[in-house]
């Protein structure tokens, strides 16, 4: 019996605190929602600050991002995009758990060219984004390209109007040359683990044909199988979007050496909080797993 009221009093106890906790945590999360609406409406922090930026000892080549909220932000996902450009970091990945960002790429198009003409990055230089979008109908070999123009005008535009650049070579036919390549990847669980599954069955099959011997397999076989974010560099940056401390299938053979930080949320993410993140990873000494 009296065992039974001490079982009782555990669980009263430990109700007590979880039910404490929880509501700890939901107030905070209510006054960081706060605080970032009043941030932005006295504020602002819409624009990168490009100073302390060059002021970093290194930055990403790659840098990838993995949503964990529901539902998708795709204005504040575009501002992420731009301030990354605007950062000179032309390698950027965009995961989502429910592969939303591939099905609706149109929505995410037309809210990078909305940012990109109002914070009028780059001084107004051309650039074109090499969009993969990791779709079955998307043929690697023959990826379209969108340029964007000074006037932040893409051709071709949401509507498939205007010029169609192939393969990444920076030519629309016009005599547009030299312009920044800017690589935008859409990524979901599928370009993971089953990517990974993919490759190892395609070199299981060229063991099985003798075309490749059991000592040839290495690290640079199996990435050169992989097709997701193919002939890209690994991410050096992995920004997770979420208050969830997870990489949700992310490519886990990609992000080997990757240095991973968190931002609580990207609805209403202010351009501080990736200038905050790119700072430590400029401060940060990778030593490759020595």
């Amino acid at each position: 019996m009296v065992e039974n009221y001490s079982n009782y009093l555990f669980i009263c106890i430990f109700w007590i605190l979880h039910s404490s906790f929880s509501l700890l945590d939901y107030l905070l999360v209510i006054t960081n929602k706060v605080f970032t609406k009043l941030r932005l409406k006295l504020v602002g922090d819409r624009f990168l600050d490009l100073q302390q930026v060059k002021n970093l000892n290194k930055l990403p080549k790659h840098i990838a991002f993995i949503v964990l909220e529901d539902p998708l932000s795709y204005s504040d996902l575009a501002s992420l995009v731009i301030w990354c450009i605007a950062a000179e970091i032309n390698v950027i990945s965009l995961f989502d758990m429910h592969g939303k960002l591939k099905r609706n790429q149109e929505v995410l198009l037309t809210e990078v060219n909305k940012k990109y003409s109002e914070l009028s990055i780059g001084n107004g230089k051309p650039f074109n984004f090499n969009w993969r979008p990791h779709i079955e109908s998307t043929n690697s070999r023959n990826e379209q390209t969108v340029i964007v123009n000074r006037n932040g005008i893409m051709y071709p535009d949401t509507n498939g109007n205007g010029n169609i650049v192939v393969n990444g070579n920076g030519k629309n036919g016009s005599g547009a040359q030299d312009i920044n390549s800017v690589t935008i990847s859409l990524l979901a669980p599928e370009d993971g683990k089953f990517d990974m599954v993919l490759a190892a069955r395609a070199i299981g099959l060229k063991v099985q044909d003798r075309k490749v011997v059991l000592n040839e397999i290495n690290e640079d076989l199996v990435g050169s199988t992989l097709r997701s974010n193919k002939n890209l560099p690994d991410p050096c940056l992995l920004v997770r979007l979420g208050r969830i401390a997870s990489n949700a299938d992310f490519l886990p053979w990609q992000i080997r050496l990757t240095e991973i930080h968190s931002i609580p949320s990207h609805h209403q993410i202010r351009s501080s909080q990736l200038l905050d993140v790119l700072q430590k990873f400029g401060t940060s000494q990778q030593r490759f797993g020595k």
